[in-house]
């Protein structure tokens, strides 16, 4: 038979929960992962324009140093400075035009005076200044004067506009993102207490269930294990298990142990005269008469083997055994089972041997079942339908 994947009616709903969980840690993950990418663009930005200001600033300053320098090689180390700085904005400003924040583009294309075109001027004029000859170098220089305009009216306060842009794009874009994580996390809080309250606490309710139905079924099955499938009463290997456990318990606590061994009389030709149905029916019949006789509940009745039964009696003198044996005897007898073919009895009959250790010393189990073994075949040799006991030669009739 092939083997279905979902045997439990829970095993989805449990696959389902888990994919719900797994999708909703990948979507936390996802949105924590973006703020930090947003975060890191915006610090990017905001450092970027920031330094585009401080170059202008810096140009500035060594334009006006250039100019008052009587130093050649500290002229040469100015022009250089400047047009490193003239570079740096350059790259500066392309990365902030390309951005795609709204407020920051319509500051550099959008206004009356554009930006862009003013930073480009800008760095032509600081290029230029850079490349002047010293005999033109002048503060009241058309380009050096420009330079110095420019860093110190709206030019600077048009750069610095474009810094708190950035600042406020950015703390928008992270207050959004912290609405959606804080929604988002709200959101696998409720699915999960959704999934604890409608298919986790139910499905622990129904393992325990299942958990405690699978104990009494291995009960069940231990205890059918230990039952002779025919009879119902305890098989062979219940009775081993039983007189050892029996005989231990008799020598701690110094008390006798009877066993009674039982055979139905001429069962083989009960079974070729009735049929082995029949033979089966007389044996059910047999044991659950011993097993109603037998009533104390340390006592036990067990199937031997084929038509032979054992009665183990714990903390039970010889005289008690011969006396339960006597019963089991007549018991039998009174159910008045037909058979034909005996020849002692119109009716089924059995024959007991009881055997008993620990008085006045203990001599084993294989001692024990071998006695009463020799008083059943010594009832047998007798005339059958009696008992017989191991230490006497007496025929213990009705």
């Amino acid at each position: 038979m092939k083997r279905q994947l979902f045997q439990s009616k829970w095993t989805p709903k449990y696959l389902l929960a888990l994919s719900i969980m797994a999708f909703l840690l990948l979507t936390i993950n996802m949105i924590i992962q973006y703020v930090i990418a947003t975060e890191k663009n915006s610090s990017l930005f905001i450092n970027v324009s920031g330094k585009q200001r401080m170059l202008s600033k810096e140009i500035a300053l060594r334009s006006i140093q250039l100019v008052n320098s009587d130093s050649l090689s500290t002229r040469e180390k100015l022009r250089v400075d400047i047009l490193v700085a003239v570079q740096e904005m350059g790259k500066a400003h392309n990365q902030l035009i390309a951005s795609d924040v709204p407020s920051v583009h319509s500051i550099y294309f959008e206004s009356s005076k554009s930006l862009d075109s003013q930073v480009y001027k800008f760095v032509e004029e600081s290029r230029t200044v850079a490349q002047l000859p010293d005999s033109q170098l002048s503060i009241d220089n058309p380009q050096v004067s420009y330079i110095i305009d420019k860093s110190s009216n709206e030019f600077i306060a048009s750069l610095d506009n474009v810094v708190n842009q950035f600042q406020l794009e950015s703390e928008k874009k992270l207050y959004r993102l912290q609405q959606i994580e804080t929604y988002s996390l709200l959101i696998a809080l409720l699915v999960l207490l959704f999934e604890a309250l409608y298919i986790f606490r139910p499905m622990v309710k129904t393992i325990d269930r299942e958990k405690l139905e699978l104990i009494e079924m291995n009960k069940e099955l231990e205890r059918l294990c230990l039952l002779d499938g025919l009879t119902g009463v305890a098989n062979r290997r219940h009775f081993d298990k039983y007189i050892q456990d029996e005989m231990d318990r008799g020598i701690r606590e110094k008390t006798p142990l009877s066993l009674i061994m039982i055979d139905i009389d001429y069962f083989k030709a009960y079974n070729d005269t009735y049929g082995h149905l029949v033979g089966d029916d007389c044996l059910k019949q047999v044991a659950s008469n011993l097993a109603k006789i037998v009533k104390r509940p340390t006592d036990l009745i067990a199937r031997y083997g084929g038509e032979e039964f054992a009665a183990v009696l714990p903390n039970t003198d010889l005289a008690g055994a011969i006396s339960v044996a006597k019963k089991l005897r007549s018991g039998i007898e009174q159910l008045e089972i037909p058979h034909s073919k005996s020849s002692i009895s119109s009716f089924v009959t059995v024959s007991l041997g009881v055997s008993v250790d620990g008085l006045p010393k203990y001599n084993g189990i294989s001692t024990l079942i071998a006695t009463a073994d020799d008083a059943l075949y010594k009832a047998k040799h007798l005339g059958r339908n009696n008992v017989q006991f191991s230490a006497s030669d007496t025929v213990l009739k009705k």
